[in-house]
C-alpha cells in the first residue's frame, strides 16, 4: 500500500475514532485510533485526533496512560500506569481488556521493561485481562504466544499463569488444547537458538511440567532432551542452569525409563566424540544429574573403563581449561556415592594432585575439594586401614590452601574454598585449627554477608559453622555399647572413645568463639537470603550456641531470638 493511501486511510480512521468516542463507543474509537497510528503515526490529523480523545474526561485514567505509552512512546506515562497497577487499584473490565490489547500489540516500544511490567501488572490485577489473554491464545495460539513471549520474561510467565488457571477459560478442553500448544511453543523456542540465553523458555517448560498430569512430557523427544541437557553447561548463567536442572529432574521423574535411556546415551556419545565442546557438555550434564538420579548416574560413572579412559583424555595437552573444570565439577558431584569416591581415589589421585599444584584460576581449589572428599579419614574401609594417618595428614595440609583462597581478593568465587573447609572440618583437629584463627573467622563472616555469592556458597559456609559448633549426640547406655562393638569390629578399642576435641567442654568453647566472631548478627543480616535448607542449618547452629547458658543472653541481644521467631512464623504461618 502506498504512503498516500496509508495517509488517506489513517485520516478516515482518525475521524471515525473521534466520532466513536463522542457517541460513547470508546472501545471502537480506540481500536480505530490504534489502526490509524500504525498506518501513519506522524500524520497531523491522526495526532490531533489522539489529543482530542485524550482530553475526553470519560476515558479511564489507566487507559489514557497506556495509550500515551504505546502510541506516543511516553515512558513517564508508562511509569504512571505501573504505579496505578502497583497500588492494586480496581481496573474496570473494558479498560483492562483495552489496555491489554494495547500492550500486546504495541510495536517499536523503546522501553520493553516497562511494557513487560505493564503486561504482568494487568494480568495480576484484573480477571478481565486474564480472560482477554486466554481469548488471544485461543484464537491463535502461535501468533499470540510470539507477541507476548517477545515482550519479556514476566510476560512469558503470564502465558504460563493463564494456561494453568481454569477460571480464565470458557471450557476445560480449550485450556488443555492451548496448554499443549504453548508447551510445544516453549520447546520450539529452546531449540530455535540452540540454548536459552535468559532461561525464559526453560522457565516456562519447568512451570508447565511441574503441574503436568501426563499430557505434556511426551512432547519431549530425544532431540529436545539433548537441548535441555546442553543447558546444564557450567558456562551458562546460573538462572539458565537452575531452570534446566528443574526441567531435567521433573522430566526424569515423569518419563521413567525413557528419560534415563536418553540420559545414558547423551553422556557417553558426547565423550566418545572427544571434542572439547562435547566433553564440557557431557561432564556438565553428569555433574548436574548426580544429585537428581544418583543411582543411575553412579552406574554410568562406574561403567567398566569409564574412569581409566577419562584421565588419559584429560592429560592431553590440547584439552582446554574449561574441559578440565567441567571434569572437576563432575568428579566433585560423583563423590555423593561411596562407590564413585573409591573409584576416583583409585584412578584419579595423581591427576587431581597435578591440577592442584599446577592448575590455574578456580581449578586448584576444585581439585583440592575433590581430594578432601575422597581422602576423608573419618571413613574407614578395608582399603584405607593403615593409610588413615597419611590421608588425615594430606587433608590437614589442604586447609591452609583453602584459607588462602578464601582470603584472596582476586578469587571472586569462594565456593570451592568454603566447600573444601566444610568437608575438612569434620575432623576435630581441623575444627580447632579453624576456631583458633580469628582472621579466618572474620573472612568467613564477610563471605556470608556477601549474599550475592549465591545459595550454594551460603549453605557451605553455614555447614562449616555447624561442624564447628556441633555437639556429639547424647547416647543411651545401650547405644554406647553398640558403638563400642562397632569400633571393636572395625579397628581398635581406642577408637571406641570420642576425640577429646569433640567433648562438650571443647564444643562449648568453640561456640563462644563463634558468637564473639559475630555469627548471630551475620545470620540476622542474611536472613532474607536463606533457602529452606540454609534456614535449617542456622536453626541447628542456634540450638548448639544456646546450649551454653552463659551465651543465651548475648545470642538474644544480637537478634537471635527474633530471627528464630521470624523464621518459625514464615514456616508455620502461626
Amino acid at each position: 500500500m502506498s504512503a498516500e493511501t496509508n495517509n488517506e486511510r489513517a485520516v478516515n480512521l482518525a475521524t471515525q475514532a473521534v466520532e466513536f468516542v463522542a457517541s460513547g463507543r470508546a472501545e471502537d474509537g480506540y481500536r480505530a485510533l490504534r489502526e490509524a497510528a500504525s498506518l501513519a503515526p506522524e500524520n497531523p490529523k491522526v495526532k490531533a485526533a489522539f489529543l482530542k480523545i485524550q482530553s475526553d474526561d470519560s476515558i479511564h485514567a489507566l487507559q489514557k496512560l497506556c495509550t500515551r505509552f504505546v502510541l506516543e512512546h511516553n515512558e513517564e506515562a508508562g511509569k504512571e500506569a505501573l504505579n496505578y497497577l502497583n497500588r492494586s487499584a480496581q481496573v474496570p473490565t473494558n479498560v483492562a481488556t483495552e489496555c491489554l490489547d494495547l500492550v500486546v500489540k504495541a510495536k517499536k516500544i523503546k522501553s520493553k521493561e516497562i511494557q513487560d511490567e505493564m503486561m504482568a501488572g494487568l494480568v495480576r490485577e484484573s480477571m478481565a485481562a486474564k480472560s482477554a489473554l486466554a481469548k488471544l491464545l485461543l484464537d491463535g495460539s502461535t501468533a499470540a504466544f510470539e507477541q507476548v513471549y517477545d515482550i519479556g520474561d514476566k510476560s512469558a510467565n503470564c502465558i504460563v499463569e493463564i494456561v494453568q488457571q481454569p477460571s480464565a477459560w470458557p471450557k476445560q478442553s480449550d485450556r488443555e488444547k492451548v496448554e499443549a500448544d504453548v508447551f510445544q511453543l516453549f520447546l520450539a523456542k529452546l531449540l530455535a537458538v540452540g540454548h536459552d540465553d535468559d532461561g525464559r523458555a526453560l522457565k516456562g517448560i519447568a512451570r508447565l511440567l511441574a503441574t503436568d498430569e501426563g499430557r505434556l512430557h511426551p512432547f519431549i523427544d530425544e532431540e529436545i532432551f539433548d537441548a535441555i541437557l546442553c543447558s546444564l553447561d557450567f558456562r551458562e548463567p546460573a538462572e539458565v542452569r537452575s531452570q534446566a536442572t528443574l526441567v531435567t529432574a521433573k522430566y526424569l521423574e515423569l518419563s521413567g525409563e525413557k528419560g534415563q535411556t536418553y540420559l545414558v546415551r547423551f553422556i557417553p556419545s558426547r565423550i566418545t566424540k572427544g571434542h572439547g565442546e562435547d566433553l564440557v557438555l557431557a561432564f556438565s550434564a553428569a555433574a548436574a544429574v548426580f544429585p537428581l538420579v544418583p543411582t543411575q548416574a553412579a552406574a554410568l560413572f562406574l561403567t567398566e573403563g569409564f574412569l581409566p579412559s577419562l584421565i588419559p583424555l584429560l592429560d592431553k595437552k590440547d584439552k582446554s581449561a574449561k574441559v578440565e573444570q567441567a571434569a572437576l565439577n563432575m568428579l566433585s558431584a560423583a563423590c555423593l556415592d561411596s562407590g564413585c569416591r573409591a573409584a576416583i581415589k583409585k584412578h584419579c589421585l595423581p591427576w587431581l594432585r597435578l591440577v592442584m599444584d599446577k592448575g590455574k584460576q578456580d581449578r586448584p581449589g576444585l581439585a583440592a575439594v575433590v581430594l578432601t572428599k575422597v581422602l576423608d579419614p573419618t571413613v574407614r574401609t578395608k582399603d584405607t586401614k593403615g593409610n588413615d594417618t597419611q590421608e588425615r595428614t594430606e587433608v590437614n595440609e589442604l586447609v591452609p590452601m583453602f584459607k588462602k583462597l578464601l582470603a584472596d581478593p582476586l578469587q571472586e568465587n569462594k565456593q570451592s574454598s568454603i566447600e573444601g573447609l566444610a568437608y575438612a572440618s569434620i575432623q576435630p583437629s581441623i575444627k580447632e585449627d579453624l576456631i583458633g584463627d580469628r582472621l579466618f573467622l572474620a573472612r568467613l563472616m564477610d563471605s556470608l554477608k556477601a549474599s550475592h555469592r549465591g545459595a550454594t556458597t551460603i549453605f557451605g559456609a553455614l555447614t562449616l559453622i555447624e561442624h564447628l559448633t556441633l555437639y556429639l549426640p547424647v547416647l543411651s547406655e545401650e547405644q554406647k555399647k553398640m558403638d563400642q562393638l562397632k569400633a571393636y569390629a572395625n579397628a581398635s578399642k581406642s577408637e571406641a572413645k570420642p576425640d577429646p576435641l569433640d567433648e562438650d567442654s571443647a564444643v562449648s568453647r568453640r561456640c563462644k568463639v563463634i558468637v564473639e566472631a559475630g555469627a548471630v548478627t551475620t545470620f540476622v543480616a542474611i536472613s532474607d537470603h536463606l533457602s529452606p535448607a540454609s534456614t535449617a542449618v542456622v536453626a541447628n547452629i542456634m540450638l548448639s550456641l544456646t546450649r551454653t547458658p552463659a551465651l543465651r543472653g548475648t545470642v538474644a541481644q544480637q537478634g537471635g531470638a527474633r530471627l528464630l521467631l521470624t523464621k518459625y512464623t514464615a514456616v508455620t504461618g502461626v
